[in-house]
């Protein structure tokens, strides 16, 4: 899991899935958390302000839950951190995680030379560089004890995917946050046609037109309806209109970029033009079932608004599509899978990014076992 979010002090702090081909790992999925020590102290903002000291495009990880086997008393399934799963329940902590944090790209061949001096094992790639085969370095323990505990707070993106999913033909990302602080989370899908979007990657980004996110904010809550001129039909609702990215499962497209992590958005003062669009979300009020001419048609940007208690005729619905230009900020995640690029193994990102060939272990090792 990736923790990712905008860097500071009160600031969300989100947890991300790394993608696999492989159950339960098919999924696009991010939560909002916060952390807390094995004494039951909230180190969110602890860790939050050891990441904005430091680069921001750092990238820090957790194993996530049923993972590191450090607790086998929890062995929970990914579907589990959202709901009840086959009768299975819906578990909203798990413990024994320990923050890693990744390496920074010009100290690797160096770690691989104090490694390789005192016996450790690397992992050599195809081009012939080498790197440490251990555990990422963790992040000290002043600041973030070994032995944390994590709380989900919200589902932020929930998706199932598939590597034989056909790729969408241009570059697309799940959005989270709020309009003012959003992230962007690359949509995973599948290795076909020469287009391989079986990748993951996260950056915050800001929108350039302050005066867009002004007329956002001035859209009603909760949404209104206009009826047309008859009083018979209706015409439209505010919340077609409203990009609310805090609750509006928005997603975001790259018009003239392939579904290509080649192609992805990287950081850059340049404004980059997208287009944005939203789901929201109508039902009519079940009071008047019988009664059509005195049903009340609802409308909202947020399907917790209805919930799955809520009308059994809730129609999901897509928002008008906004063009509009970003600023794209440093990537807090990247990563490929070799097992989602498996369908198409020669031409996958996996093979591109991920060429390691492991080392047989050396002697001094095989003593210390």
């Amino acid at each position: 899991m990736f923790l990712v979010g905008d860097l500071g002090v009160g600031m969300p702090l989100y947890m991300s899935h790394i993608p696999a081909n492989m159950n339960p790992h098919t999924f696009d999925a991010t939560w909002q958390i916060r952390l807390f020590d094995p004494s039951g102290v909230d180190i969110t903002d602890v860790v939050q302000k050891f990441r904005r000291h430091a680069d921001p495009g750092q990238q820090y990880v957790i194993p996530g839950p049923g993972v590191n086997g450090a607790n086998p008393s929890e062995q929970i399934m990914l579907q589990q951190l959202v709901g009840s799963y086959f009768g299975l329940p819906q578990v909203n902590q798990f413990t024994q995680q320990v923050i890693t944090k990744g390496y920074d790209g010009s100290f690797v061949s160096f770690l691989a030379s104090v490694f390789d001096k005192h016996g450790l094992p690397t992992a050599t790639l195809t081009t012939g560089a080498t790197q440490p085969f251990f555990e990422c370095p963790a992040i000290p323990r002043d600041d973030a004890p070994f032995n944390v505990t994590v709380k989900i707070e919200r589902v932020m993106v929930w998706r199932q995917f598939s590597s034989l999913d056909s790729p969408g033909m241009v570059l697309s990302y799940h959005l989270f946050g709020t309009n003012d602080n959003p992230m962007a989370q690359h949509r995973v899908s599948g290795s076909y046609g020469g287009l391989d979007a079986d990748w993951l990657q996260i950056f915050p980004f800001t929108f350039s037109d302050k005066q867009f996110l002004s007329e956002m904010a001035q859209e009603p809550n909760p949404a209104t309806i206009t009826r047309d001129d008859s009083g018979t039909w209706y015409k439209t609702s505010t919340a077609y209109l409203t990009m609310n990215v805090a609750v509006g499962n928005c997603q975001m497209r790259v018009p003239g970029r392939k579904d290509s992590v080649f192609e992805r958005l990287v950081h850059g003062s340049e404004e980059i033009e997208v287009d944005v669009t939203c789901e929201y979300f109508c039902t009519t009020d079940p009071a008047n079932t019988d009664n059509p001419n005195k049903r009340i048609l609802k409308c909202s940007n947020s399907f917790s608004d209805f919930g799955y208690d809520g009308p059994p005729n809730t129609a999901m619905l897509p928002s008008k599509t906004w063009r509009t230009k970003i600023v794209v900020g440093k990537e807090q995640a990247l990563f490929s899978s070799m097992s989602l690029g498996a369908a198409n193994p020669k031409k996958s990102v996996g093979e591109v990014f991920m060429p390691f060939v492991t080392p047989p272990r050396k002697e001094k090792l095989d003593a210390l076992v």
